[in-house]
């Protein structure tokens, strides 16, 4: 903010500066390379971007209006990563020392891999056709309606009561609760080995798929009609129906 930085084209390179980089709206180049920077603010950056900011509590691409993007982005912050892309087309990977918020995203279509910290809040996801690859103290996304590619997701907290179609193998790692309030269809596996309360009340199991939670865990489904659904079926510590 306030200054000049003097860089190569399509690149925004300096190591030196350690303060706090202010773009306001404007897009970023490629490549971004501020590692000693307190925090970075930008406008967005349609055509994908690679941001190293080891340094920064907070990376902020928040443009006026969500905005589309059709290339890949990567970013590696030392704290929290805000962007309000509304879409991409290529893979997303985020590497972040605090919280991730993507709270305008409503679609993945590539590889995802979100590392945070603290949270991740991905509010408006409707749609999984990627691969998804998750790991923060909590994951929430509730808007979550479809999941048509691999779901991995290492939380103690998770949050997608708004499953409502499961077509890909879900893997739930650390939290112990999993409630799947509006899920309707699940064709494959959900795997959740540390779960030792699931419910999904609305979910008829039929034996066409599988739930795997914890050893003596309590289970509650709108019906089942083949207990093959239930892979720890001998050991649970109630159903409830």
């Amino acid at each position: 903010t306030g200054g000049v930085i003097t860089t190569a084209v399509g690149q925004l390179h300096n190591n030196v500066i350690a303060g706090a980089v202010n773009l306001g709206k404007l897009d970023l180049p490629p490549s971004v390379q501020l590692d000693s920077a307190t925090s970075i603010v930008a406008g967005g950056a349609p055509n994908g971007v690679e941001i190293s900011a080891t340094a920064a509590t907070a990376v902020h691409l928040i443009d006026t209006t969500p905005f589309e993007v059709t290339g890949a982005i990567s970013i590696t912050s030392g704290g929290d990563i805000h962007i309000n892309a509304k879409s991409i087309s290529a893979s997303l990977t985020l590497d972040s020392g605090g919280a991730i918020a993507m709270n305008d995203l409503t679609s993945v279509s590539s590889e995802t891999s979100l590392v945070a910290s603290t949270t991740i809040h991905l509010n408006k996801l409707a749609s999984n056709t990627g691969t998804i690859t998750a790991h923060g103290t909590e994951f929430h996304a509730p808007a979550l309606a479809t999941n048509s590619t691999a779901l991995t997701v290492t939380a103690t907290a998770v949050d997608l009561s708004g499953l409502a179609t499961n077509n890909a193998s879900i893997t739930i790692n650390t939290a112990t609760s999993l409630d799947l309030a509006a899920l309707t269809s699940n064709t494959v596996i959900i795997d959740a080995p540390a779960v030792i309360t699931f419910s999904a009340a609305k979910l008829s199991a039929t034996g066409t798929s599988t739930i795997d939670v914890a050893d003596g865990a309590a289970i509650t489904l709108l019906n089942l009609t083949a207990t093959n659904t239930l892979a720890d079926f001998a050991g649970l510590a109630g159903l409830t129906l």
